[in-house]
């Protein structure tokens, strides 16, 4: 599980970044890093990654976009951009 979530905070991180650069209002990044959260750990689920059920996918999916943000807003805020 852990690797999992970590490995989908990186992929967020990155399709965040895509999405900002294609012109999306940053006030709206948020949501998306909570969105592509939950879809790509559900999309894990249906590549048949070991899971244990839909509620966990959903949890994992809300870290993994929650993580990435935070991490991006620290990063930022450390580099006084």
């Amino acid at each position: 599980m852990v690797l999992e979530t970590t490995v989908l905070t990186a992929l967020v991180i990155g399709l965040t970044e895509v999405v900002k650069r294609i012109g999306v209002n940053s006030k709206f990044l948020p949501l998306v890093a909570i969105v592509l959260g939950v879809g790509l750990s559900f999309g894990l689920k249906f590549l048949d990654v070991k899971t244990v059920n839909g509620a966990v996918e959903t949890v994992n999916g809300l870290i993994a976009g929650l993580m990435s943000m935070g991490i991006w807003s620290g990063v930022k805020a450390t580099l006084g951009k």
